[in-house]
């Protein structure tokens, strides 16, 4: 029997909160507190359109959907259909690229700030689309229904010193061990990335920089959406057993590393923006700059051949 939530809002902007806060309870109600930030972000975006663009009563559905859920966000204006956002190429940081990119990030903020919050949601589903009826209209995403990859001290199985072993790798990836990882500085990353993101979807800026920021960060947040999610639930597991730190097993495609360090390159940037006080976002603390590093470093170095060693930061 399909798992179902939905409230039928009046379509006031104030609404979006409570969205936030509900779809974190239904969450949480299914044991699936792993998902709240990222459907927290996902419905506030899809209400945020539906009451701007369409006017008038919304629907908010939530359905458990196996691991996951889909978010669908119904109105009464089937005649207003929001057009899929440019994907942006990853790019190799040329001077030819960086002009396209910038132009495109001007042409979109000059258009409309609406597509930037598209680019969010495609960033963080794993896929979503529009249903059209006669008299209304659903946009919905899915997160968290993909199969994650497998997290140490979860389900795969204790070797004999103790330590797990990663799966087999599936679709060209291959094992990664990350040891003793301190939770603290997987949850203050984490909390540090979604507060930016948050107010990268929120603020409509006059310079066009942070913009291209803003677009390429969402772009970058969907490719690495497969360490996002395993992270988190790594770290609220052992915060559940009271451990300090955790061990994790990924599957990690070669050309992942290259995504992971454009994404680190961005949040140096971005972490400029901060300190002059153009974002209010506060700026990442040196020491998680540097344990992102140590986190891409790591993965870089098994793939080439290095063995696995603990993570250096203090627990």
């Amino acid at each position: 029997m399909l798992e179902r939530r939905e409230a039928r809002l009046a379509g006031e902007l104030e609404d979006v909160a409570w969205v936030r806060h509900t779809v974190a309870e239904w969450l949480r109600g299914w044991s699936l507190a792993v998902l709240v930030e990222d459907v927290e972000l996902v419905a506030s975006e899809l209400t945020t359109n539906a009451i701007l663009h369409a006017g008038g009563a919304v629907d908010v559905v939530l359905e458990r959907r196996g691991t996951g859920v889909r978010v669908v966000v119904h109105d009464m204006r089937p005649d207003v259909v929001p057009a899929r956002p440019v994907q942006l190429p990853l790019g190799d940081g040329d001077d030819e690229e960086d002009g396209d990119l910038d132009r495109l990030a001007r042409s979109l903020f000059e258009r409309t700030t609406t597509g930037r919050g598209l680019l969010l949601v495609q960033a963080f589903a794993e896929t979503w689309g529009v249903e059209v009826g006669d008299l209304t209209k659903g946009v919905w995403a899915d997160l968290g229904t993909g199969r994650p990859p497998e997290v140490a001290g979860e389900a795969s199985a204790p070797t004999r010193s103790g330590e797990r072993q990663a799966e087999a790798p599936e679709a060209g990836g291959r094992p990664v061990q990350l040891l003793d990882v301190p939770v603290r500085l997987i949850l203050l990353s984490a909390a540090n990335m979604d507060e930016l993101v948050r107010e990268l979807q929120t603020t409509d800026f006059e310079d066009a920089a942070p913009i291209e920021l803003a677009l390429l960060g969402e772009h970058l947040a969907r490719a690495t959406a497969a360490h996002r999610e395993p992270l988190r639930a790594a770290a609220r597991a052992a915060m559940e057993r009271r451990q300090e730190t955790v061990d994790l097993a990924l599957v990690v495609a070669p050309p992942q590393v290259e995504v992971l360090r454009r994404f680190l390159d961005l949040t140096g940037q971005v972490e400029r923006y901060c300190r002059e006080g153009t974002l209010i976002s506060g700026a990442p603390t040196s020491e998680v700059t540097a344990f992102r590093g140590w986190y891409i470093d790591e993965i870089a170095g098994q793939l080439a051949g290095r063995p696995a060693s603990p993570c250096p930061f203090p627990a």
